[in-house]
C-alpha cells in the first residue's frame, strides 16, 4: 500500500483500530489448478489479541507497541476453500476504519479560485502475517466466546430497550444448547492470523488548509456522520493547523 509520510499510522495507532473493528478481507494466495498464483478473499469479523507484554507497554506510556504484535482470530466455514487449499506465503487481513466522499462544494478554497477536485478520504489497515488453521472444536468455542461478547456489547448499546430498563438484552454462546453449539463447531474452523507487519494509512485531509477541514467536518456532521467528523476534529484539524503554520513559517522566513 502506497503511503505518504503524513498519512501513515504508528504500529500503536493501527492497534488501536484493530481493537474497534468489526470485520475485514483476509486475502490468501493458492496454487491454482495450473500452478499459477490464485488469490482468495473471505470477509469475516475478526478478534484482536494483543501479544505477550503489550499491555505493560501501555501502561508504561510508550508510543510503540510491546511483546509482539498480536494475531486476529476469526472463523470460517469448514467447506470453504479457502482454507482448504494450503496457503502460499503470508496473508493479508485489510481493515476499513472509516471512509466518506469529499466533495469541493464543501470545502471554502472551491470558492477561492476553484482550484480542488473530489476525493475519497479514508483510514485503513493492513494486517500481514501466518495464517494457522485450527481444527480443535476447545479452541474454536474459546475464541469464539470473546467474538461474540464484545460485539453483542456494542450492539447493545445502540438498542432504544436498554433506555428504559438500563440494560438491553445480550447473547451469549452458552445460551445456545450445547448439542445445538456442538453441531456449528463442526461445521467451522478457527482461523489464526499471526502479525508480523502493521501497514496503516489515514487520508483524512491532513494535508489541506484548516479551513477546507473545518468545512468537511461541517458536511460530515450535517450528514449524521460523526465519529468520521470527531477523527478530523481530533487528528485531521490540528495536522492541517501544524502543516499551515509550519508553511507560513517558511514563508516569513524568506
Amino acid at each position: 500500500m502506497y503511503v505518504p509520510a503524513h498519512f501513515a499510522l504508528t504500529d500503536a495507532e493501527c492497534v488501536g483500530i484493530l481493537t474497534r473493528m468489526g470485520a475485514g478481507d483476509l486475502v490468501t494466495v493458492h496454487a491454482g489448478e495450473d500452478g499459477t498464483p490464485e488469490p482468495d478473499v473471505t470477509f469475516l469479523p475478526w478478534e484482536y489479541v494483543p501479544g505477550p507484554g503489550a499491555a505493560a507497554s501501555e501502561e508504561a506510556g510508550g508510543g510503540e507497541v510491546g511483546g509482539g504484535l498480536g494475531s486476529l482470530v476469526g472463523h470460517l466455514a469448514r467447506n470453504n476453500p479457502q482454507v482448504r487449499r494450503p496457503v502460499i506465503g503470508p496473508a493479508t487481513v485489510v481493515v476499513h476504519g472509516g471512509d466518506h466522499y469529499v466533495s469541493p462544494v464543501d470545502l471554502p478554497s472551491h470558492d477561492e479560485g476553484g482550484r480542488v477536485v473530489p476525493t475519497w478520504d479514508y483510514v485503513t489497515v493492513h494486517v500481514h502475517g501466518e495464517l494457522t488453521v485450527h481444527d480443535d472444536p476447545a479452541w474454536i468455542l474459546d475464541s469464539m466466546r470473546p467474538l461474540t461478547t464484545r460485539h453483542e456489547e456494542d450492539w447493545a448499546a445502540g438498542d432504544p430497550r436498554g433506555q428504559a430498563s438500563g440494560a438491553a438484552p445480550t447473547w451469549a454462546v452458552d445460551d445456545a444448547p450445547q448439542d445445538f453449539v456442538d453441531r456449528m463447531l463442526r461445521a467451522v474452523v478457527g482461523v489464526e492470523l499471526r502479525i508480523t507487519r502493521l501497514v496503516g494509512k489515514a487520508k483524512m485531509s491532513q494535508n489541506k488548509t484548516p479551513a477546507d477541514v473545518a468545512g468537511e467536518i461541517a458536511a460530515l456532521e450535517a450528514r449524521g456522520l460523526t465519529q468520521l467528523a470527531a477523527y478530523k476534529r481530533d487528528v485531521s484539524l490540528p495536522a492541517a493547523q501544524r502543516r499551515h503554520d509550519l508553511l507560513a513559517d517558511l514563508r516569513d522566513r524568506r
